[in-house]
């Protein structure tokens, strides 16, 4: 490793160009001193030896934080098909990031791809995120990707023909083989009682996962936006049994809300 690169690394790699400089050159350079002290001067080969020691000290600290604070990142990337203009798709999970771009040559058309950015720290086995296929309230439904499956192959979903409410891929990447159907979300997860990390490529932080208030969820699951409304969903999956229940009480629920509620509490059985 040339150190006098080291400084242009950092911006890009962050504290991993750090260790790189220490492990490949600090660290060896000061070991060779070290040995290379004159047998006879107990000064020196103290001090060589303390620094040697300090900086394979450092080495396995910054091993240690990295592992904490900036652990490497695994990136799943896939396609959510291609898509007639109105259909939308949201992410219900922070690691699970989505965008589109129009399709070339068309111009009612956009291909929807997704990229999921997880960590070893990441405590979410699946990945949820909200499909609107049509201009009705109800033309939506909430699906997800299991970690396991995506560990596995890459995903790239499709609408299918005739029904676009359904999103299929190919298990097994052969055309003969009839394509699987991704899963709808069907039933809650497991509440979270622990704090779950999210971070962006390039920089690691702690996002505390904090319940909503349970009237603005009601507000959002009535929202004339289909995105407000998917986030409120995901909350929903959130919230225990006795508490959909009271909220079905609140005082002027809209039926769109309702309609949502008792979705979710129909999915639980």
């Amino acid at each position: 490793m040339d150190p006098r690169t080291w400084v242009d690394q950092l911006f890009t790699y962050g504290p991993y160009a750090v260790l790189a400089l220490v492990v490949l050159w600090v660290a060896p350079a000061q070991l060779k001193a070290f040995r290379q002290a004159p047998p006879g001067n107990r000064t020196q080969q103290l001090v060589s030896g303390f620094i040697a020691v300090g900086c394979w000290l450092i080495v396995f600290g910054m091993v240690y934080y990295i592992y904490l604070f900036w652990p490497p990142r695994t990136v799943y990337l896939g396609s959510l098909g291609t898509h007639r203009v109105g259909a939308l798709f949201f992410s219900q999970t922070p690691q699970l990031f989505i965008a589109s771009h129009p399709l070339e040559g068309s111009n009612d058309r956009f291909r929807w791809e997704y990229a999921i950015v997880t960590d070893p720290h990441n405590s979410e086995k699946t990945f949820e995120f909200a499909y609107q296929w049509g201009p009705n309230d109800d033309d939506h439904a909430d699906f997800s990707f299991p970690l396991d499956v995506l560990q596995k192959r890459r995903i790239n979903l499709r609408p299918e023909p005739g029904h676009p409410e359904n999103l299929v891929y190919d298990d097994d990447g052969n055309p003969a083989t009839p394509p699987k159907t991704l899963q709808r979300i069907t039933r809650a997860p497991a509440p979270r009682l622990r704090i779950a990390h999210a971070g962006m490529i390039g920089a690691a932080h702690a996002e505390t996962r904090q319940a909503v208030d349970k009237s603005v969820i009601i507000e959002w699951l009535a929202s004339s936006n289909p995105n407000v409304r998917a986030q409120a969903r995901a909350q929903l999956r959130k919230t225990s049994t006795e508490e959909l229940r009271q909220m079905l009480q609140t005082t002027g629920l809209s039926a769109t809300a309702r309609q949502q509620i008792e979705a979710e509490l129909k999915h639980r059985g």
